[in-house]
């Protein structure tokens, strides 16, 4: 794939992930009328924090959604 057709990929994934999120924003805020550019921003502004923990954590090695330090042997077990 080229760069340019990447970027576009990449691009349109983001902004249906915004209109995914912003919908739901909108869903829980009642659907009110006249507040969907503020549902928008908040959507990205959401999505770009997450993006942004998740980089940080591959960063630093760990697995997203994984809390460092923890593995199955630290885990309690109901065995005895």
């Amino acid at each position: 794939m080229s760069s340019e057709k990447a970027d576009t990929a990449r691009t349109s994934d983001r902004e249906e992930r915004i209109r995914q999120r912003a919908y739901g924003l909108w869903e829980e805020a009642g659907r009110p009328e006249g507040a969907a550019q503020d549902h928008w921003e908040r959507a990205a502004q959401d999505l770009d924090h997450e993006d942004a923990e998740i980089q940080r954590a591959g960063a630093a090695g760990e697995k997203p959604g994984v809390k460092a330090g923890s593995t199955p042997e630290s885990e309690p077990s109901d065995r005895t």
